[in-house]
């Protein structure tokens, strides 16, 4: 009977291991499925930092493309707009300087002033041109002259003026340019 107790005893001892084993696997495996939990965690809040990010750059492009969008609602009507602020200009600047102060020319001035304020107010800007140098993204030459004193491709007149919208050319201003 002794050893039938011994071998009892053994085989206990034997299974006492194999459950350490056991507990030490499953202690392993449980280390394990917490760092893959932890590497996940880890990735998805990369995920999340990522997809934040990629979200701030979309509202930041579409408030982008909301502003360039309310700017240039209005092209159609400035567009339309310019050949009437240009006949103005063109008209009252060669008024002589003698019917400069009658009412005709005062009344027809202010409605130039009133309609330069106008484009303004909505981004329409007259380029500046004379004593420039020629730019063919912002000028178009319809005339050479040569002026002493003055650089080649310098702006001498402007037969028609150009104009900007936010800073864009929608009009090249038509000039004569030095030889």
């Amino acid at each position: 009977m002794n050893d039938d107790h011994k071998h009892t005893e053994h085989e206990e001892g034997h299974e006492h291991h194999e459950e350490h084993d056991e507990h030490e696997e499953s202690g392993n495996g449980h280390e394990k499925e917490a760092q893959d939990a932890q590497e996940k965690n880890v990735d998805y809040k990369e995920s999340f930092v990522r997809a934040q990010a990629d979200y701030q750059n979309l509202l930041k492009e579409t408030e982008k493309k909301r502003k360039e969008w309310v700017e240039f609602a209005n092209l159609g009507l400035l567009t339309d707009l310019i050949p009437v602020i240009e006949h103005f200009y063109q008209g009252l600047k060669y008024v002589p300087e003698e019917q400069k102060k009658e009412n005709w020319f005062v009344g027809f001035a202010q409605i130039k002033k009133q309609l330069d304020e106008f484009a303004d107010t909505n981004g329409l800007k007259r380029m500046e041109v004379i004593d420039k140098l020629f730019d063919p993204q912002m000028h178009e030459a319809v005339g050479q002259r040569q002026e002493e004193g003055k650089k080649p491709g310098m702006i001498l007149e402007e037969i028609m003026g150009g104009y900007t919208l936010h800073g864009k050319v929608i009009q090249p201003a038509k000039v004569i340019i030095n030889e």
